[in-house]
């Protein structure tokens, strides 16, 4: 009996390395890294917005500041919570669990009328940052290659700057299209949850 010399039975490279198997671990390890990418969405369309968000919301320096720190704050608590949920959850449910956070979050800030209502949702949002950059390199190190596992959990480092470009790049066409719109930075804000 021949032997199927094919690509897709699994290793072709000369240096071993499983084509099937990298594909699948990129595949996995970019989903994973969604939440990185909304991290840093949430950076970038929140510097161009904050501006925009202390005239509409009439906010002090203070508040504004407040603002800012709370995903910070709430990222220590989600980590925490990470800690003491992904066993008894597991990965993929701490996963959900963040992006169902991160998604409340984007919108309940977009959808702010008071001070309140946007803090909560910022604190959504740090919560969700907390578990997901916690779970990120854990979950993407158990599906890599011992050899290949720095290679793949640098994905969650670069696309946390991929997320900050696209919020700043959105953030920067929005405020093109709709530059006298007072409701322009909620566009800005709400499209996380689209992240």
């Amino acid at each position: 009996m021949e032997e199927d010399d094919s690509p897709s039975r699994g290793v072709d490279d000369p240096n071993g390395v499983d084509r099937e198997v990298e594909r699948r671990v990129n595949t996995l390890a970019l989903c994973a890294c969604l939440n990185s990418v909304a991290l840093g969405y949430q950076i970038g369309a929140v510097a161009v917005a904050n501006a925009l968000l202390k005239d509409n919301l009439h906010l002090s320096n203070r508040e504004l500041t407040v603002y800012e720190t709370m995903i910070n704050v709430w990222a220590i608590g989600g980590a925490v919570l990470a800690s003491v949920i992904a066993e008894p959850l597991g990965r993929r449910s701490t996963f959900l669990t963040s992006a169902t956070c991160f998604i409340a979050g984007s919108l309940v800030q977009a959808f702010a009328s008071s001070y309140g209502w946007l803090l909560f949702g910022v604190s959504l949002v740090g919560l969700a940052v907390g578990l997901g950059l916690a779970i990120d390199p854990i979950y993407i190190a158990e599906i890599s290659p011992a050899g290949r596992r720095g290679y793949f959990v640098t994905f969650s480092e670069l696309t946390i700057a991929v997320g900050q470009t696209l919020g700043f790049v959105v953030a920067l066409v929005i405020s093109l299209i709709w530059p006298s719109w007072a409701g322009n930075w909620r566009v800005m804000i709400g499209l996380g949850a689209i992240v």
